[in-house]
């Protein structure tokens, strides 16, 4: 008579004790414990090398792989608990992923690095069949894809992106490799992450850009997730770059395999911006400021143009420029916006179709109704005066053109981002805002039409209407 088969139970168990899968084995005979890893190396695809046991929470060793079970404390139908050596490692990864989604006052490049922990804890995990062995293949991957998009932040993979756009933009202008150069520093100030730098390329003096994060990518966190880029950021700087009045801006795409939802915004620096000719710097004499102060609020009302505080925006030889910004959200846009005089009565109808932004000149600069360096330079503007400097405005800019040369630059860059594997906000957003700058454009030009206190080059108006600000003041 054939002797009854030696049970023993086995349980797959991670460092944190989870239970992933259970099994009964039969040995015909009372087996060593080098019989029992045999078995479970070819029943759960485990290396030798990985393959920790555990009897009652004490770890087998390999010096008694040649003793029967019974000899070593382990009896019939009793449970062995089988981990994988890396099982620490997976505790690791999810403590990394919980800290980094959860977090809400982290840094970009806090954010970065813990992701970086996780994409080398995932690697080291891949290699050792961790996660075949677990059946956690799905999961892992959605937890490395979850985290790539905060690897944005790290400045160790801004510069490096950064560097290899203006390498490649170096050789497309027929730049040899000795002729380039970059260094890096520090961006200070403003909410957005990023850095500074300084490039050298073939027949170019060196220039200095500000690199930031798209807008939501901000530096300190206050979500735990990270917004993917809006194609209404990257449109409004094509746009303004194109109307003259934001300085050359280049779009720049993390290196492939890196962060997948984030986008660099680098700006050309404007001579001399940071020194003397930053909004915050100027006064009701400095020349030209009524002009820039209402082409500012012009292009405010069209494009609802937010984030315009007074070092975000200034001048280069008197004309206006903007340096940084972004679109207000459509809940932003609380209150009708007008033009107002010291007593707080209306003198202008033309802002009436227009709406105020999150922030920006709308209620610092503009707006007469909070105490402002610039509010009597606004009030002394007669309508006409406004309306003529606005229509001025209007045919230099030629807005409707510069729309879709933006629009297309928008759509190219839309689908480099998409070959790589980079997310963005719906498009139907983007169409939607397109649509409504054009109505808001259509609705200034039937304004302005609508008076005939100007001619077509905007040349006449009354002596009052012409003020000479420095006079008023």
């Amino acid at each position: 008579m054939e002797p009854d088969p030696f049970v023993i139970f086995i349980e797959l168990r991670d460092e944190d004790e989870k239970l992933y899968k259970t099994e009964e084995l039969e040995f015909n005979n009372e087996p060593t414990l080098r019989a029992l890893k045999d078995r479970i190396i070819r029943l759960w695809d485990i290396e030798a090398d990985y393959l920790h046991l555990f009897y009652k929470e004490i770890r087998l060793i390999r010096i008694v792989g040649s003793m029967s079970l019974t000899n070593i404390g382990i009896n019939e139908r009793d449970t062995v608990v089988v981990k994988h050596s890396y099982a620490v490692n997976w505790a690791s990864l999810n403590v990394c992923y919980k800290f980094l989604t959860e977090r809400q006052d982290l840094l970009p490049e806090d954010q970065g690095n813990t992701a970086s922990q996780i994409k080398d804890l995932y690697a080291m995990l891949d290699e050792a069949n961790f996660f075949i062995v677990y059946s956690l293949e799905h999961k892992a991957h959605v937890m490395l894809m979850q985290s790539r998009k905060y690897l944005g932040g790290m400045q160790a993979i801004i510069q490096t992106s950064v560097q290899a756009y203006f390498s490649q933009l170096n050789r497309k202008c027929e730049g040899k490799d000795a002729e380039f150069d970059i260094k890096f520093g520090d961006k200070k100030g403003g909410t957005h992450g990023g850095i500074t730098c300084f490039v050298k390329m073939h027949d170019m003096d060196s220039r200095k850009y500000y690199v930031k994060t798209h807008w939501s990518g901000m530096k300190r966190s206050h979500s735990p997730d990270t917004p993917a880029p809006n194609l209404r950021e990257i449109f409004i700087y094509a746009l303004l770059e194109e109307l003259g009045v934001c300085p050359r801006v280049h779009f720049i795409l993390p290196l492939p395999g890196t962060a997948n939802k984030t986008l660099y915004i680098a700006t050309e620096e404007v001579p001399g911006f940071e020194e003397k000719t930053r909004m915050d710097h100027l006064n009701a004499k400095t020349e030209n400021t009524l002009h820039m102060l209402i082409e500012l609020h012009v292009l405010v009302c069209i494009f609802r143009i937010a984030d315009l505080h007074s070092t975000n925006c200034g001048h280069y030889n008197h004309e206006l420029r903007i340096i940084d910004c972004n679109v207000g959200d459509r809940s932003a846009r609380s209150g009708v916006l007008k033009l107002c005089d010291s007593k707080k009565t209306t003198v202008s109808s033309l802002e009436t179709y227009f709406y105020r932004g999150a922030s920006g000149p709308a209620n610092i600069f503009v707006s007469g109704d909070i105490t402002t360096p610039f509010r009597h330079v606004m009030a002394s503007a007669g309508e006409s005066y406004r309306r003529k400097v606005t229509k001025n405005a209007l045919k230099r800019w030629n807005i409707l053109q510069n729309i879709e040369r933006a629009v297309n630059r928008t759509n190219k860059l839309k689908e480099k981002m998409k070959d790589a594997g980079i997310e963005i906000v719906s498009t139907d957003d983007f169409e939607e805002y397109i649509g409504e700058i054009k109505a808001n454009h259509n609705e200034l030009l039937i304004l302005l039409n609508d008076r005939e206190d100007f001619t077509d080059d905007g040349t006449q108006g009354s002596e009052d209407d012409n003020i000479d600000v420095e006079k008023r003041e």
